[in-house]
């Protein structure tokens, strides 16, 4: 690959190097964001190296060492010999504007992996180096996805203000009485239990199939973007988009969703559907409902609505279901689902939402007297377990026992909770149109 000379920066290589040999501690002050792989020119890399060497090896920093060492390694007529490290030693009268010219020599070694990944592309692309147009598009995107990661990479903060931060939202808490500090879900008493769901979570839903866990990711979705005006993102990797907002529309119309699609309604379920279609029209909910989506197709697309200025700011994605996501880089499906799980924690981390992903349970839940979810039934769940913030089982006893105390009632089963309670939310369950509502909200009717 050809780089024009715009993208390398000779002065800036040599001023850092020159920095450090006037003043050892200048490499403290580089090293978290510079790397021997930032230098464009061979020799300020193999300079650079030794640098960190003799740092780690907790050793002077200056021309006689740096030339002992790299003679050793053989590198020393390499770098241009003492000549060019006593011309380095020359280069700088003060190492205060290090930083500075650190971030000149980062900056163009991104340019340079940014055009590289790009060069890559297009050469596969034209060559038709590629088994599938898919695998070319996942690869593009997580070359750039690297790159731009790097650059979100955080540093330290302060305790000082890293205590205004949290003095701040005691204060507005405080004042406020604000009992859900982020994005309500709707039913109450989770919200009470959880705060909401909170930025930066990974919350993971899970139960075994007829729970209802779709159902009530649904709720939460419509509730969200209701209460709050937010964005909502949700992937459906199952199920059609048209089949999603029917049954999204049945439960806000509180109409039967099978007599929506027989066709077998009355006027009165007419009027509730419209009625519901117009409040439904004022919620900004997104779909997507790509089968086999990969974890860097959904970050790309949340990027994608986080950025968008039409729309409410995102506050809740929503992914139905984790195991029907894909990882191409992936070897195994246990390294799979764990480096889905990490992107997904990962994603929430980066947008500052909460990421609610279903789960399916594994059938050992079948062959037990009590099948209540527990932790060691979630499906390839170590990494699941690892990186969740919230895992939340869905439990509906009816379902296996036709004598159950609790008909019409569903468990939310809160089984891990890193920064709050644990405990178990009962919600009424309406199966004819997927509905669960608090069970206050029942008795004051």
């Amino acid at each position: 690959m050809s780089i024009g000379r715009h993208l390398e920066a000779r002065e800036a290589e040599q001023a850092v190097l020159g920095a450090i040999l006037l003043d050892n501690g200048a490499l403290d002050r580089v090293a978290e964001s510079l790397g021997h792989a930032d230098f464009y020119l061979p020799q300020n890399k193999i300079i650079f190296e030794s640098m960190i060497a003799l740092s780690d090896e907790s050793k002077p920093i200056d021309t006689v060492t740096l030339a002992t060492r790299l003679d050793q390694q053989s590198q020393l007529e390499d770098v241009g010999g003492m000549e060019y490290l006593l011309a380095l030693d020359q280069t700088s009268a003060t190492a205060i504007n290090v930083g500075h010219h650190a971030k000149i020599v980062h900056d163009l070694a991104e340019l340079r992996r940014l055009i590289s990944a790009c060069t890559s592309v297009v050469e596969k692309a034209q060559g038709g180096d590629y088994e599938d147009q898919t695998v070319l598009f996942d690869e593009a995107q997580q070359l750039i996805f690297e790159i731009g990661a790097k650059q979100n990479q955080g540093s330290f903060v302060s305790m000082n203000d890293a205590l205004k931060d949290v003095l701040d939202n005691v204060r507005n808490a405080f004042e406020k009485k604000i009992a859900v500090t982020g994005t309500p879900t709707g039913f109450t008493d989770l919200d009470s239990l959880t705060s909401g769901l909170n930025a930066g979570d990974l919350v993971v839903l899970a139960g075994r199939p007829g729970m209802g866990k779709t159902a009530v990711a649904l709720n939460m979705a419509s509730n969200a973007a209701r209460m709050s005006g937010c964005t909502v993102a949700v992937f459906s990797l199952e199920m059609p988009t048209a089949q999603l907002a029917a049954r999204m529309l049945a439960c806000e119309a509180e109409v039967n969703s099978r007599s929506m699609r027989t066709g077998h309604l009355v006027n009165q379920d007419i009027e509730r559907l419209v009625a519901a279609v117009r409040r439904m029209n004022d919620w900004s909910i997104e779909i997507d409902d790509t089968a086999g989506s990969t974890i860097m197709e959904v970050r790309s697309k949340c990027r994608r609505l986080a950025s968008d200025r039409n729309l409410p700011p995102l506050g809740l994605v929503l992914i139905d279901y984790l195991q029907l996501m894909r990882s191409p880089t992936a070897k195994s499906r246990e390294q799979e689902i764990s480096e889905i799980s990490r992107n997904l924690k990962g994603l929430a981390k980066e947008l500052s939402i909460p990421v609610v992903a279903l789960s399916q349970l594994n059938r050992g839940v079948e062959s037990r007297p009590n099948k209540r979810p527990m932790m060691s039934d979630l499906r390839e769940s170590g990494a699941i377990e690892q990186d969740a913030d919230i895992i939340m089982f869905v439990y509906r006893d009816e379902y296996y026992n036709e004598d159950s105390e609790d008909k019409g009632l569903a468990e939310l089963i809160v089984a891990k909770q890193r920064n709050g309670p644990l405990g178990t939310v009962k919600l009424k369950f309406f199966i004819e149109h997927s509905r669960f509502v608090n069970l206050k909200r029942e008795f004051e009717q």
